[in-house]
């Protein structure tokens, strides 16, 4: 059974009469890796920082190892923090900063090297303890952050966008290191991001936020292949909607009309025929064909429009009889341009999206 480190309990927050939280409720299970993704100005430093304790909640309350947080300052919770900007001090050197929070604890100066030593070659730095925060890289200052945080074994890493600053090729490294880390340190974690793909990469469970309001909790498979909310499946990338009403349902199988599309999926238990519902398909979920399926659901047809190269996979885009346009993503191409195309896909490859 999962255990919770920290629960979440209607947190709000007014800067005046902006509302930057609103009702948010969440529990982190101890030992996993929650991100939560959302676009600039939803709120997610906020939240961060509420738990962290650098902010107050309008209204709420914070349970951490189910003890009530509400007006304990942040040195006295069992949390740590890395920032965006990182924070570390200039004028000492990696050592010192790493050891920073030990120092505050009063520990002894034997204790305080071993630790240090010991955090140090779990992230790779033991070789950079003397150096200046000047001296160091993007990469190496990202670990001696990451190291000053974790030196103080927090119940819960807080890490606010810590890879933003990075390029594109270390931020990946980066990405795969954290997580090897945090896997191996079996701690618990939350991550916040504005890059859906880096969530996926990182989490084992990904909160999407959005105005304040989390949309929706879930884990990374689910929350991309069967995302309930609307803004949450465009949030994660090009995809197909469909609008369409129920004509039937047979053997838990709905079959809907979506203009002069038959599309089959997987009903829910209160579905029922009439309804209205909006489906979506993930480009990766379809396939081209160039002759005619022998059977008529789950099929479109139209003409290749426009290809978009983009290394280990192709953008597609087809137009379809109706003037629909519906993507596709390929690892090839074996048609051209202005060619009639078939698409075709499966019923569990269809989500039903409630919100």
């Amino acid at each position: 059974m999962k255990t919770t480190s920290l629960r979440l309990v209607n947190i709000s927050k007014l800067y005046g009469k902006i509302v930057a939280l609103q009702d948010i409720n969440l529990e982190v299970h101890r030992g996993e890796l929650l991100t939560i993704l959302g676009p600039s100005g939803s709120g997610k430093s906020t939240l961060l920082k509420i738990i962290g304790g650098f902010e107050e909640p309008t209204s709420g309350e914070v349970w951490i190892n189910d003890k009530l947080m509400n007006g304990v300052p942040p040195y006295k919770r069992p949390t740590s923090m890395v920032f965006q900007d990182l924070a570390l001090f200039p004028h000492l050197n990696v050592f010192d900063n790493i050891s920073y929070g030990l120092k505050i604890r009063k520990m002894p100066i034997n204790e305080i090297k071993k630790k240090v030593r010991s955090i140090a070659e779990l992230l790779h730095i033991e070789d950079i303890l003397d150096r200046r925060i000047t001296q160091l890289s993007g990469g190496q200052a990202q670990r001696v952050a990451l190291a000053r945080s974790l030196v103080i074994e927090p119940e819960i890493l807080l890490l606010d966008e810590p890879l933003g600053p990075l390029d594109l090729k270390l931020r990946r490294e980066m990405q795969l290191e954290l997580r090897k880390i945090q896997k191996n340190l079996n701690a618990t974690w939350i991550y916040v991001t504005h890059d859906h793909e880096e969530a996926m990469v990182m989490s084992d469970r990904i909160a999407v936020l959005k105005a304040g309001r989390i949309l929706e909790v879930g884990d990374v498979k689910q929350i991309y292949e069967k995302p309930k909310n609307k803004f949450v499946a465009e949030f994660f990338g090009e995809t197909n909607f469909f609008e369409c009403r129920i004509e039937k349902i047979e053997n838990g199988i709905a079959t809907a009309s979506c203009n002069e599309i038959i599309i089959q999926f997987n009903a829910f238990r209160d579905m029922k025929p009439g309804d209205e519902v909006t489906l979506m398909i993930r480009p990766e979920k379809i396939k081209l064909l160039k002759n005619s399926p022998t059977v008529n659901v789950n099929v479109a047809e139209g003409y290749l429009r426009e290809v978009v190269y983009k290394g280990p996979h192709l953008d597609i885009k087809i137009e379809l009889k109706n003037s629909k346009t519906m993507f596709v993503r390929s690892i090839e191409l074996p048609y051209r341009i202005g060619e009639h195309v078939y698409l075709t896909w499966r019923d569990e490859d269809v989500a039903v999206i409630i919100e």
